[in-house]
């Protein structure tokens, strides 16, 4: 039934959406919109230009974000256990204290919304996930189960820890100790003492005909469990849920709200300005068996950094071990910038630079010459030759990208914009209909590039370091794209790999490895079914791969995701839907936050199938060895390798609008890695972002074009600036007869005196010239045509650059010609001229020009 309540802020809110509309058409708002009608959603009567806010059944706030594709729902934080166990993807959008606006969009601290408080972030791609989100905050279970938050189960404890004549907790104790199997670890220090579920989740909800078990999701071990608590017997040993049992978390998902609970939130508490994870002592705290890497992974990843909002952390070697241990910054986003030597080292070395100067000064030289040093921290050999062949290996290796600004270049170029795709079968191949998806741009690929660098470098890496030499090199599809994400997630988590292919035939025997036997095997089971996949590669699964070979996971056919290396033979084990049943153990050597372009490890793209090797001539080793971490003689590099991003005429697009909101994280002190590290929440894909200090970036500018003076002031405080002026000494002084240093400074000398020093004519036009042919060509056609631009086609001016007398018809490189009246004009103004460029210029052409 539509909900008609509100007549006037259902008003405001089309209103809203009609503004929206007019600076970005996107029918998707009306949809939305029909959908909020027809549910329990009520205006609240908050609303700005770009966020509306509703309640749903009278007390929980839901805020909707109209503009972009209208996809963004914020609900609060107290939901992410019960979201975070659907298909919604949610993201936190915490309040940070002594931020400009708690850090976030500035209406989710309106008095309607979420004001200081934690709220999430939900994407609603279709009809059905709206359904799911009212679903989830509107159920009895979900409203309990979302506010067992770790305030509310402390301040149970603490009542039950107040003795004396405190009725509550005689009542509490006595109803529930005779029958207690199970108790709850407080999150703080309280000596040891452990606490009966049943009671704490009375105490917290106010339930009753609790039991303390996990066999319903509504019992009281199993809410406790679900919410991120270690449940325990009395010794306050930890208790492994019963297997088998759907509703209750585990693995990651677990062992990241536990991580959070016990170890993050205590130390925050105390103002600490850090805390230490041991990756053994997490795993002891929640009672868990062979679990270390799982652990590893959990604390490392962007997931478990966003849920604790702290940046990525630092880690010891080995990893994964229990004596790994992961050491997160709780205050890196308050502290005080403080003016040392060491801050003005950061600032000197600056990580951005913009190289301007007249046409012809070397700035693109200079930019290659600049990039090399900076990726191979040294300067380069003065050999030309020698600087380009090792800026073509850079740009082979991925670590330097060039990129051309220009007046329709824009954010969704550069950074991330939203591009059409289809859906793909497990192969690749295109499924019916379309949706548009965010891809990120060149600045957003080489700082993913730059970040895993970092971190591999730093050691922060999903297993031992190897060695890629002689290795086998093998393209693996786990699951079709989007489609399927399922399975690449479980594979991830499970430590394997699973084929599609060969359905759920067991290819275990070892007469498997004849390819005949498995043919004559799938036509046992299925005749119908004749595709060549189902036996070919199954085979090659089973017996081409060997242990140690290296397999890439792709995203679609022209970027990766991830790399791993076989460590165990074929095995067959049933998946959850009865599909991807082929599988083979794993070593993870790199799981990718977000895809990167194939071609920083692959020459080429990706064909359709599933499997199927790779020659080694392809794979860019250097590449990879530097993802993954470099073989044991270089794990332990002194610097992260460094990747450079060229921007030439970096003046002639709108930097503001190209760079958007990343314009204050291209500080050197705001990079990733600093103690003063920003990160930014992207429009598109809702990805947190932030640039790496050990990604640069050179610009180059035509000062004839603009002037730096007109460069956007926030761009300008950004970057340092270094010009690049015409050197006249680096020229031959006699070609002929002709001392081009002398031609060029006369020429220059003459145009700063007319125009100004920006517009003067760079020393590479003349580099090249060896003889007077040579020179006579650069003048004709690049010289000349130059200076008409300049001058707007005032001949007489450029006569006067070219040292040709005002009375002289017959020029040494121009010829004029007095233009007869055409009849009836004869009156008509002053003399008038044409203007010619000789088709052989004068002999003492250049000894005029110096005179």
């Amino acid at each position: 039934m539509q909900n008609q309540e509100s007549g006037q802020g259902w008003s405001e809110i089309e209103a809203r959406i009609a503004d929206n509309d007019l600076q970005a058409p996107n029918g998707r708002r009306q949809q939305i919109l029909k959908l909020i009608r027809d549910s329990d959603l009520i205006p609240n009567g908050g609303a700005t230009k770009y966020m509306v806010g509703f309640l749903f059944r009278r007390h929980n706030v839901v805020v909707w974000e109209l503009s972009g594709q209208a996809r963004n729902f914020f609900v609060a934080a107290k939901w992410q256990g019960a979201l975070e166990r659907t298909s919604l993807t949610c993201e936190p959008r915490p309040y940070e204290k002594g931020q400009t606006d708690g850090g976030r969009h500035s209406a989710l601290n309106r008095s309607w919304s979420f004001p200081q408080e934690d709220c999430l972030c939900v994407k609603i791609n279709q009809d059905q996930d709206f359904r799911n989100l009212l679903s989830v905050i509107g159920s009895a279970q979900s409203e309990q189960d979302g506010i067992l938050d770790r305030k509310s189960v402390e301040a149970a404890m603490d009542a039950m820890d107040q003795g004396g004549d405190n009725e509550e907790r005689v009542r509490l104790s006595d109803r529930f100790d005779a029958a207690v199997t199970t108790w709850v670890r407080s999150t703080r220090n309280r000596n040891g003492r452990v606490y009966p579920t049943m009671a704490i989740v009375c105490r917290v909800l106010g339930s009753a005909g609790l039991t303390d078990g996990w066999s319903e999701k509504t019992d009281a071990a199993a809410r406790l469990h679900n919410a991120g608590f270690i449940v325990v017997d009395a010794e306050n040993d930890p208790l492994q849920p019963p297997e088998g049992v759907d509703h209750l978390l585990r693995d990651a998902e677990r062992i990241r709200l536990c991580a959070y609970h016990y170890f993050i939130e205590p130390e925050r508490e105390k103002n600490a300005s850090q805390v230490e994870i041991r990756a053994g002592d997490l795993a002891k705290a929640m009672g868990l068996k062979d679990a270390l890497p799982n652990v590893c992974q959990v604390l490392g990843g962007r997931k478990f950094q966003q849920l604790a909002r702290v940046p990525a952390p630092s880690h010891t070697e080995p990893n994964p071990s229990s004596s790994t241990t992961f050491t997160f910054r709780l205050k890196f986003q308050h502290k005080a910038v403080e003016v040392t030597k060491a801050t003005a080292e950061v600032e000197h070395s600056a990580n951005n630079l913009i190289l301007y100067g007249p046409p012809g000064t070397g700035k693109t030289y200079t930019t290659a010459e600049e990039a090399v040093r900076l990726c191979d921290g040294e300067r380069p050999t003065a050999e030309p030759d020698a600087v380009r062949r090792r800026y073509d290996e850079l740009v082979r290796t991925g670590q330097i990208r060039f990129v051309t600004f220009h007046q329709s270049y824009a954010y969704e170029d550069f950074v991330e914009g939203l591009r059409p795709t289809t859906g793909e079968t497990e192969d690749g191949l295109p499924s019916a209909g379309f949706r548009l998806v965010p891809k990120p741009g060149i600045f957003r690929e080489i700082a993913t590039l730059a970040e895993q660098a970092r971190k591999a470098a730093a050691g922060e890496r999903r297993g031992p370091v190897i060695d890629l030499a002689g290795r086998q090199f093998w393209k693996m599809a786990l699951g079709a794209k989007d489609a399927e994400e399922h399975v690449y997630q479980a594979a991830v988590a499970g430590g394997y790999v699973a084929l599609g292919w060969g359905g759920d035939v067991d290819f275990s025997d070892p007469r498997f490895a004849e390819i005949e036997a498995v043919k004559q095997e799938w036509r046992t089971h299925y005749a119908d079914d004749t595709t060549p996949s189902h036996i070919s590669q199954p085979w090659t699964f089973r017996n081409a791969m060997k242990v140690g070979d290296i397999v890439i996971v792709p995203y679609g056919n022209t970027a990766y995701r991830a790399v791993a290396q076989i460590t165990g033979d074929y095995y067959f084990e049933l998946g959850e839907d009865g599909t991807y049943n082929h599988r083979r153990k794993v070593r993870w050597l790199l799981v990718l936050d977000e895809p990167l372009p194939l071609d920083t490890i692959v020459e080429g793209n990706f064909t359709m199938r599933t499997l199927y090797e790779l020659p080694r001539h392809r794979i860019r080793v250097e590449g990879l060895q530097r993802l993954i971490g470099g073989p044991p003689q270089i794990a332990s590099p002194a610097r992260a390798d460094q990747f450079v991003l060229i921007i030439d005429e970096i003046n002639r697009a709108n930097v503001s609008k190209v760079f958007g909101e990343l314009i204050t994280l291209l500080e050197p002190d705001k990079r990733l890695g600093q103690d003063n590290a920003l990160t930014v929440t992207l429009p598109y894909s809702g990805d947190t972002f932030g640039v790496p200090d050990n990604l640069h970036v050179i610009g180059t500018m035509n000062t004839a074009d603009r002037s730096i003076a007109l460069l956007d002031t926030a761009l300008r405080r950004r970057f340092a600036f270094r010009e690049l002026e015409p050197q006249p000494e680096r020229l031959q002084r006699d070609v002929e007869g002709i001392d081009l240093t002398a031609v060029l400074s006369a020429l220059n000398a003459r145009i700063e005196y007319l125009v100004d020093r920006e517009h003067r004519i760079g020393h590479a036009f003349f580099m090249l010239c060896r003889t007077r042919a040579d020179i006579d060509a650069v003048m004709r056609n690049r010289v000349i045509p130059l200076l008409a631009e300049y001058f707007f086609e005032d001949w007489e001016r450029i006569r006067l650059v070219l040292g040709e007398g005002e009375t002289r018809d017959q020029g040494a490189f121009l010829n004029r010609t007095r233009l007869k009246p055409p009849r009836g004009l004869e009156d008509h103004g002053p003399d008038r001229w044409s203007y010619a460029v000789r088709e052989t210029f004068a002999e003492d052409a250049y000894l005029q020009l110096l005179a």
